[in-house]
């Protein structure tokens, strides 16, 4: 395949590197935790602790964002994977003297952190990093002085975000991943030209708002929305196939959940991290703009993928309608009798509640 060329074996090594991560992924220890996260938010909170909540906040997720070391392997399809080690036996005493350092949504007081909630995805895909930092900048002509302090440190934030980005690129071009590196490369500033590169940019940036900052259920929403334009070129354009395009998004999915552990509930979830008790919610159908059905072809692709990946997560929220295709209605029936992580919501009915 074009988009993924170091996985030369096309469709059957997408495939197969997929089971290999998940296979890892099932093995892991769940004693594992990001030390390293810890040390430099630990550090950079220290000297930050006097800044105004702003650009304190600009000011530690940049420090992550420069030092946090880059993992790549040569069996990643999509990078944004963080150090994840077993604590000796001093490492377990500094993580019992300081749980807020791994447990605890963003650090409270220090770095906030929002949870439950769903990034604006379609706006970073069409304006790209440097295009949304662009518009704050604009914005800085009209802001008072508060606006004017908060757009600053965004624009820092977005700035920071970019430098790990880029920081992917020299780690895959080291690990011998050329293609990886030059997807990172571009999205480090420019909009996603394709469909890879839009899951690329959404990995990283999952990354940075859920495993750095420790925002919980950081939610990818409504993928086969915002991810459809670029769905659609690229197999029209021939730059990949459906079976291609559907393990791109069983890898991204898989990517998500990388410090989330493998509990399943609040209860068998032994994982020391923010993320631990995530949902990551990917929503499918329900209604468009013009109050059409809006389920597609790639609302299918999505349920084939989780359907593929078979882990606890994400979690997909169909919004159910009586006009949702029957094909669709059919995939998401197997889904559930197959036990994947499927929930239905009444389109209609929740509108309505919403509209009141």
């Amino acid at each position: 395949m074009t988009s993924t060329p170091e996985h030369s074996g096309g469709r059957a090594d997408l495939y197969a590197s997929l089971e290999r991560l998940r296979q890892r992924r099932l093995n892991e220890d769940e004693r594992l935790v990001c030390m390293e996260r810890a040390r430099l938010l630990e550090a950079s909170c220290r000297q930050h602790t006097h800044l105004p909540r702003p650009r304190r906040q600009a000011a530690i997720l940049r420090d992550l964002c420069e030092q946090t070391t880059p993992l790549v392997d040569p069996e990643d399809v999509l990078l944004g994977r963080v150090p994840q080690t077993l604590p000796n036996a001093d490492e377990e005493a500094f993580i019992a003297a300081h749980p807020e350092l791994f447990v605890d949504p963003g650090l409270p007081g220090c770095l906030d952190s929002l949870s439950i909630f769903v990034p604006d995805w379609g706006w970073l895909l069409t304006a790209g990093l440097s295009g949304l930092a662009g518009e704050a900048r604009e914005a800085l002509a009209d802001a008072d002085e508060a606006g004017r302090e908060f757009l600053t440190a965004a624009v820092e934030a977005i700035e920071a975000l970019s430098t790990l980005v880029r920081r992917y690129a020299a780690a895959a071009r080291d690990a011998g991943l050329p293609s990886a590196a030059a997807r990172c490369d571009r999205v480090a500033s420019e909009p996603p030209a394709t469909f890879a590169e839009a899951l690329q940019l959404l990995q990283i940036t999952h990354t940075a708002l859920s495993v750095l900052i420790g925002g919980r259920d950081v939610t990818p929403g409504r993928m086969d929305q915002y991810l459809l334009p670029l769905y659609r070129r690229d197999l029209a354009e021939g730059r990949l196939d459906r079976e291609e395009a559907v393990a791109l998004l069983a890898h991204f999915m898989l990517g998500l959940t990388q410090a989330a552990g493998n509990g399943t509930d609040f209860d068998d979830n032994l994982r020391r991290s923010p993320c631990r008790y995530s949902h990551f919610y990917v929503t499918i159908g329900g209604a468009a703009e013009d109050g059409g059905p809006a389920g597609n072809e790639l609302s299918l692709a999505i349920l084939d993928a989780v359907d593929l990946l078979d882990y606890k997560e994400p979690t997909v929220l169909v919004r159910y309608r009586a006009d949702l295709a029957p094909q669709l209605k059919q995939r998401v029936a197997e889904l559930i009798i197959a036990r994947r992580p499927v929930t239905l919501y009444n389109d209609p009915v929740v509108l309505r509640g919403l509209e009141r």
